[in-house]
């Protein structure tokens, strides 16, 4: 889409805005809108926060399990307040199972009986910015507290990867030492990256922070990297259950350190394309493969084998993505 440059007055330039776009967030002449300096360009966006919405949902006869499904999409929505309806005599069970459904702290998970009011305060705990504005009975209103924006968007992205390099270093060093105490708590990072993960998502389904056809490459980077983080929550649990010294910890290490390096290498990529470090990333993710028929003498188990093979794989298309990216913005790579 091209627009001509006008000159008002002395040193004033002006374009105009793309008539469907001023509908689509019904503009009007006086209002605010944001303008975001970019190394390649401009952005506009709305970020307006004028118009919430909500949404009811009557959860009665629907399990936890669903429950929480409903509310989770409906929070990476981008709703702002959620209103759930309910019999004011039903208990709960407790829902942190569902979204920590392989945490080895099982405190929760035999939790039941719980009032709508003590269950939904253990719900918003999942989503950050939620919380739960009024309760009565057969009633719930979550509501969204402060705004969500580009800069808590951007540094919401930024903990994902440190959190998943965190995990990478975090079963490195277990395996390294012969201490499974990390292998325990890799559950609770990786639902640290889920929450991210969904706040992201929230970010951008209600801001548009980027045009259409890069929201949706952004939105498929983050939904890869939550899968990165379950995978490395598998794998602690696959290596919990075993005997350390049964295994092969000196090649599982050597693998995991390769992974550690394509995650590293990509995480810098992200923040400022190269293509020395893209052709890097590449050698690096296809030599992880080629070495993979490791399996076939048996020095690995099976499990963790296909959960390292798993992660790379995810790293692959993940480079993929962020050449998209680069060539929707016309940049060479």
């Amino acid at each position: 889409m091209r627009r001509k440059i006008i000159k008002q007055g002395h040193n004033t330039l002006t374009v105009t805005l793309p008539s469907d776009w001023v509908k689509r967030f019904n503009l009007k002449a006086g209002e605010e809108i944001n303008l975001i300096e970019r190394d390649n360009g401009l952005f506009l966006s709305t970020e307006r926060v004028n118009n919430p919405a909500e949404i009811t949902i009557d959860v009665d006869e629907i399990r936890t399990q669903l429950i929480w499904k409903y509310v989770s999409t409906a929070y990476r929505a981008g709703y702002d307040k959620i209103i759930l309806k309910f019999p004011k005599d039903r208990t709960f069970n407790s829902p942190y199972k569902y979204f920590s459904k392989y945490a080895v702290d099982n405190a929760y998970n035999n939790q039941g009986n719980l009032t709508g009011d003590e269950f939904f305060h253990q719900l918003t705990d999942r989503f950050i910015g939620f919380e739960v504005l009024d309760y009565g009975d057969g009633f719930c209103i979550l509501k969204e507290i402060g705004q969500a924006t580009s800069k808590e968007f951007e540094s919401s992205l930024r903990r994902i990867f440190l959190l998943l390099l965190h995990l990478s270093e975090g079963i490195i060093d277990s395996l390294e030492h012969g201490k499974p105490e990390f292998l325990e708590k890799a559950h609770a990072l990786d639902t640290q990256v889920d929450k991210f993960h969904d706040f992201c998502t929230r970010v951008l389904n209600k801001t548009g922070l980027e045009e259409p056809s890069k929201s949706a490459l952004t939105s498929m980077l983050i939904f890869l990297l939550e899968l990165v983080g379950d995978e490395f929550k598998n794998l602690a649990i696959q290596l919990r259950k075993k005997d350390l010294k049964e295994l092969n910890s000196k090649k599982i290490i050597e693998f995991l350190n390769e992974i550690n390096e394509q995650l590293k290498i990509f995480y810098e990529l992200y923040y400022k394309f190269d293509k020395e470090k893209l052709k890097q990333l590449g050698e690096l993710n296809k030599g992880f493969l080629d070495r993979e028929s490791v399996k076939k003498n048996g020095s690995m188990k099976e499990d963790v084998l296909v959960t390292l093979g798993a992660i790379n794989r995810y790293i692959d298309v993940l480079s993929e993505i962020l050449i998209a990216k680069q060539v929707s913005t016309h940049t060479a790579v």
